[in-house]
């Protein structure tokens, strides 16, 4: 059995529970460092962008659907 679309609000939901645990946090060693601040930036940049679609009141078309 399929699960429902999600909506746009339970996206940008998501992706802020998926970067609560980064935040204020720093990696032991360099390399965890680095995927920490990778981590934030692109989950940010996605919700960012989400908000940015809303707000041009989905002007544009969605891109296609990626299998999964």
């Amino acid at each position: 059995m399929s699960k429902p679309p999600m909506t746009d609000q339970e996206i940008y939901e998501a992706l802020h529970d998926a970067l609560r645990p980064f935040f204020g946090r720093s990696g032991a060693t360099p390399h965890g460092d680095t995927v920490i601040k990778a981590t934030i930036k692109a989950l940010s940049g996605m919700q960012i962008g989400l908000l940015m679609i809303e707000a041009k009141g989905e002007q544009t078309p969605p891109p296609p659907a990626l299998e999964a």
